[in-house]
């Protein structure tokens, strides 16, 4: 049989033509969508007051159930995949249990090692405790006081006029109600591994103080660090939650005014504050994004004469991209979807990228529509509807694709 002709050096061969397609379904499909489209755009544009009017009452509806988001910041729901086996025990102890509070404060010297086991170091730790302990506390609408919101136990001392007391473990109740400044020696008191607190309750001495360095026989020569803690009921949650701001708010004075000590603290809100803090972390930087997309907008559809020039339609466009924003939010507290704070870190910038791209598509094909002298003759309604029909199924595809 005779074999085609070799191209010559220097030459391509020739493109095959593609095959036909096997059917029209697939052509059928896509002329249907962009009919649809061209419907949409000419339907829009001939009636704009109508989408304008729904466009604002979706944002008033969005708007109205923005109130309600939830922020989620508890990390062991935020890090942890929710069904697994560690995620149902802990869920499962604390149905049984309650979930127990526990705040904590580690008092040092502000020289770094220092000896804690001084009379000034203790002073200043004493006045922690006693606004700790006779302190009530506001917050939200809920007042709290120590004796309201502690865990307690049983009070052994039958000297004393009262069946319980709380669980706030402290290195000053080596001393009872003494003061520590009669003490003689008081590294032979914190030495005592027998040693009662006033409602003869064992205290465990490496519970109270850290880094301990003592003798061959068990004497306490020094430690670096006294600490306080307290074990809180979980209910009242908002009473809860009230004493622990105040606990922070009691370390972190003290902490600021204190001459001898250094405060470092952590109540059971404390993970929670920091990642609600870094979720609204972002909202500047969200602006100037905002702000800077305006300008770029601006800029880039500002070219030509003042007849010529298409601002208003980009800056419509970044109207819309805000609306939409709002809608989404709206339409996941609908879902009952907690929002994240990588929610928030990822999902305003990225709807905020796909936005302009898709603004620059839909208004460079419009100028370029209108640059035509065949549109001249038509009707606004018909180029709008071609626009859409242009780009339409190609801007959903995409959206849709990142929304998936």
């Amino acid at each position: 049989s005779p074999q085609p002709p070799r191209p010559r050096l220097g030459t391509r061969p020739p493109i095959p033509e593609a095959p036909p397609p096997l059917n029209g379904t697939t052509d059928g499909l896509y002329e249907r969508v962009e009919e649809a489209y061209a419907a949409l755009g000419r339907t829009a544009a001939a009636r704009p007051f109508i989408f304008v009017v729904l466009t604002v009452a979706a944002l008033g509806w969005a708007g109205a159930q923005v109130r309600h988001l939830r922020l989620e910041t508890q990390p062991s729901k935020l890090w942890v995949a929710q069904g697994t086996p560690s995620v149902w025990q802990a869920e499962h102890v604390s149905r049984e249990f309650g979930q127990q509070r526990h705040e904590v404060m580690i008092i040092t010297t502000k020289v770094p090692g220092g000896d804690v086991l001084t009379g000034p170091v203790l002073a200043e730790a004493a006045a922690v405790e006693a606004d700790l302990r006779a302190g009530t506390f506001e917050r939200d609408g809920a007042t709290a006081s120590l004796e309201e919101v502690c865990s307690r136990v049983q009070c052994r001392n039958p000297a004393l006029n009262r069946t319980s007391t709380c669980i706030f473990q402290s290195p000053l109740k080596y001393w009872h109600n003494r003061s520590f400044a009669d003490d003689p020696d008081l590294y032979g008191t914190v030495s005592n591994l027998a040693a009662k607190d006033e409602c003869a309750i064992p205290i465990l001495r490496k519970t109270v103080l850290g880094g301990l360095q003592t003798d061959g026989h068990g004497r306490v020569l020094r430690a670096t660090s006294l600490m306080i803690s307290v074990l809180l009921k979980p209910e009242p949650l908002s009473k809860a939650r009230a004493w622990e701001y105040g606990f922070l708010d009691v370390a972190r004075e003290h902490n600021e005014a204190a001459e001898h000590i250094q405060v470092a603290y952590m109540a059971q809100i404390s993970q929670d504050e920091e990642v609600a803090r870094l979720a609204s972390a972002d909202v500047p930087l969200l602006l100037m994004s905002y702000v800077m997309m305006i300008a770029y907008v601006v800029f880039a559809l500002s070219g030509g004469t003042r007849t010529s020039s298409f601002v208003l339609l980009g800056l419509t466009g970044v109207v819309l991209v805000i609306c939409s924003i709002v809608i989404m939010l709206g339409l996941t507290v609908l879902l009952g979807v907690p929002f994240t704070p990588v929610s928030t870190q990822v999902l305003p910038f990225l709807l905020l990228g796909i936005g302009v791209d898709n603004i620059f598509i839909l208004s460079n094909t419009y100028i370029a529509r209108m640059r035509e002298p065949s549109t001249e003759a038509l009707k606004a309604p018909e180029v709008v509807g071609a626009v859409l029909a242009q780009v339409g199924p190609t801007i959903t595809l995409t959206s849709s694709s990142t929304t998936l």
